[in-house]
């Protein structure tokens, strides 16, 4: 892997950013789960942690609202319970 591909690496992350608001869960999961193994294969660098951490936020980022409704739902009955 060379420098060149941070860039790219970037790209994608602001893509599947834009796909998560779009309501495209399904999609952007498994993309975030490549760009994890990709990342580990650089060599560490405070760049690689920057990255990680960026596609670790997408990990954890949910869509909004109303294709979030449901689980959103089954979390307030839930926590209600």
């Amino acid at each position: 892997q060379s420098k060149a591909d941070v860039p790219v690496l970037r790209g994608y992350i602001s893509l599947m950013r834009g796909k998560l608001r779009a309501g495209k869960d399904a999609e952007v999961r498994p993309i975030v789960d490549e760009l994890f193994g990709i990342i580990r294969e650089l060599p560490k660098s405070n760049q690689r942690a920057e990255l990680m951490s960026e596609v670790a936020r997408l990990e954890t980022s949910r869509s909004p609202l109303p294709s979030n409704k449901p689980r959103l739902a089954r979390f307030l009955q839930t926590a209600v319970s």
